[in-house]
C-alpha cells in the first residue's frame, strides 16, 4: 500500500499541473524525485490531489480538487463527456501506471462558477457502517452566498461512474 501511495504521491506532486505535456521539464532542483507521468487536467486549476489504493489492491486512483480563479475560466469542455461544458469540480485519474495516467471521470460542481478544491476518500471497510468493497469521496462545493455551498458524498467504487450518495449538506 505504501508503494502505491508513494507512486501516487510522486505523480501528484510532479505530474499535476496546468499546461502542455510538451512544456514539462525538470528543473534539476529535485532530490530523490523524477517526473514519471503527466495529466493536463483538461487545463483546469488543481488544488489538492489525494491518492487511494482501491479494495482490489491493484488499482490506484488520484482525486484532484479543481478550483476557479481569474486566470482559470470555467465552464470548460470535458472530453470525457462529449466536450460538454462543465464547471470545475473533482477529477478522477487512474494512476495505477504512473507513466500513463488516465483521466477516468470529472464530477462538476452543481453551481455556476463554483469549485470543489477539497477531496477526501476512504474505503467502505474503514467506516463503522460502511460497505466493504465500496470507496467513498467527500468533497466540498463552494459557490457565492446566493448559491449552494457545503459537502457532497459520492460512491466512487466505479471511478468511471461516480454516484452521489445523498444530497449535499447545507453549510
Amino acid at each position: 500500500m505504501l508503494k502505491a501511495a508513494g507512486r501516487g504521491f510522486a505523480f501528484a506532486i510532479l505530474g499535476l499541473s496546468v499546461g502542455s505535456a510538451l512544456a514539462i521539464t525538470q528543473s534539476g532542483e529535485q532530490k530523490d524525485m523524477r517526473l514519471v507521468g503527466h495529466s493536463n487536467l483538461q487545463f483546469r486549476g488543481a488544488y489538492q490531489p489525494n491518492v487511494i489504493l482501491y479494495p482490489d489492491r491493484k488499482t490506484t486512483m488520484a482525486f484532484i480538487g479543481l478550483h476557479s480563479g481569474q486566470n482559470l475560466p470555467g465552464p470548460l469542455p470535458n472530453p470525457l463527456n462529449g466536450n460538454k461544458l462543465e464547471e470545475n469540480g473533482t477529477m478522477i485519474i487512474d494512476i495505477t501506471d504512473p507513466k500513463h495516467p488516465v483521466e477516468t471521470f470529472h464530477i462538476p460542481v452543481p453551481v455556476a462558477g463554483g469549485q470543489a478544491q477539497m477531496a477526501r476518500m476512504c474505503l467502505g471497510s474503514d467506516l463503522p457502517r460502511g460497505i466493504s468493497g465500496k470507496v467513498y469521496l467527500l468533497r466540498n462545493i463552494q459557490g457565492n452566498t446566493a448559491q449552494m455551498s457545503g459537502l457532497e458524498n459520492f460512491d466512487v467504487g466505479r471511478p468511471t461512474a461516480a454516484t452521489r450518495e445523498r444530497p449535499p449538506l447545507d453549510g
